[in-house]
């Protein structure tokens, strides 16, 4: 033993990394992945693809336009447009003043308007009967049971020297409407039937509701049938008396109508527009 060299420290130290590699070697791979299975991958295929819906916010707003008669009836469209819940749905509504369902039931059904707020009348009626391209989409204005919305309006100097007391003394005197036959010529037609009289008693004239008040103010009318909020703008001007405050309660005067053409061409247009004006009305 005492011949032997003693090993050098390089020696050690290649002998050691021999080793590590010797063991290395003989150490097991790692498996491999499994293969999708051929039920795993077809269920992957059938994955649907990400959506690329856009809301209706997001979209162009699609334009829309209104005939526009500025009445309570109305409120449900003016809230829609004031909270924004139209533009919401991605529409652009466009308000067009009109007098009165009658004037513009020629555009509706041509397709030149596309939404009215319409009185329930003879006028609509017979356009019906015509075959108007024009649909009801929705309910709008239904008559409460006190406190009418369409009141009998008389001009107060009347009412205060006693020469108007009741509709009967109305006999000949210019009475205002907003158009002729459409509803409110109904609503006047039921008030003169409770004394015994009808429309032909009374010298009708045609003043849209905005121009009632001033038409009273003036003398130029003796009594008007204005919608709400002209009739208790005409009372707080000191120019009119509700004289009759409860007509035809419970009845629907005035509906929501579309032109045919906006339904076939825009179906999903109206459907946003009623959902907008929904959101509104349960707000009101």
């Amino acid at each position: 033993m005492g011949s032997q060299q003693p090993l050098r420290w390089s020696q050690i130290l290649v002998a050691v990394a021999l080793l590590l590699v010797s063991v290395a070697c003989q150490a097991p791979a790692a498996p491999a992945p499994p293969a999708p299975s051929p039920v795993s991958a077809r269920a992957a295929s059938e994955q649907p693809a990400p959506t690329t819906d856009v809301s209706p916010a997001a979209r162009p707003l699609d334009q829309v336009r209104m005939a526009d008669a500025r009445v309570l009836a109305s409120a449900g469209i003016y809230v829609a447009l004031e909270k924004g819940y139209l533009r919401e749905q991605g529409i652009d509504l466009q308000l067009e003043p009109v007098a009165g369902t009658a004037d513009i039931v020629p555009f509706l059904a041509t397709g030149d308007l596309d939404l009215a707020l319409g009185a329930i009348g003879v006028g609509l009626f017979n356009a019906f009967d015509r075959g108007a391209d024009m649909r009801i989409i929705a309910p709008a204005g239904i008559m409460p049971l006190e406190d009418s919305v369409l009141p009998l309006v008389v001009r107060k100097d009347l009412v205060d020297s006693g020469q108007v007391r009741t509709p009967a003394d109305l006999r000949g005197r210019r009475v205002a409407v907003n158009v002729r036959g459409a509803s409110v010529e109904y609503v006047l037609s039921k008030i003169l039937d409770r004394v015994g009289m009808t429309i032909h008693d009374v010298d009708i004239v045609s003043v849209p509701f905005p121009d009632m008040p001033a038409a009273l103010v003036n003398g130029s009318i003796d009594a008007a049938i204005p919608a709400e909020p002209f009739a208790t703008r005409s009372v707080d001007l000191g120019a009119g008396v509700k004289l009759v405050r409860e007509v035809i309660p419970g009845q629907m005067t005035t509906a929501i109508l579309a032109s045919g053409k906006l339904l076939r061409e825009r179906p999903d247009v109206a459907r946003r527009l009623v959902l907008a004006y929904m959101k509104a009305i349960r707000d009101i």
